[in-house]
């Protein structure tokens, strides 16, 4: 089942909201990665392949880029939201 015009848009505007916060972040770690919150084919957003909604805290959000080995930095997840290091 594909999403809605309505539910697309809406997902879209909570995806920019969280790009822009961790960008924000990123930038007080001094790293330059940009957009990388990812959507799956169901409108749930990934940050690393972890899950994360516009409830999930700044302090979350610093723990998975701080978790997460700068190898994986540029994964991809699937359809389905599953991670795949990048190769």
């Amino acid at each position: 089942m594909s999403m809605s015009k309505e539910y697309f848009e809406e997902v879209k505007k909570q995806s920019t909201v969280l790009n822009n916060r961790i960008n924000g972040l990123f930038k007080q770690f001094s790293l330059t990665l940009k957009n990388k919150v990812q959507m799956n084919h169901y409108g749930k957003m990934y940050l690393f392949g972890k899950e994360i909604s516009e409830k999930t805290t700044d302090n979350e959000l610093i723990e998975i880029i701080k978790t997460t080995p700068e190898k994986s930095w540029n994964g991809k997840i699937d359809m389905w939201g599953k991670w795949h290091d990048p190769k």
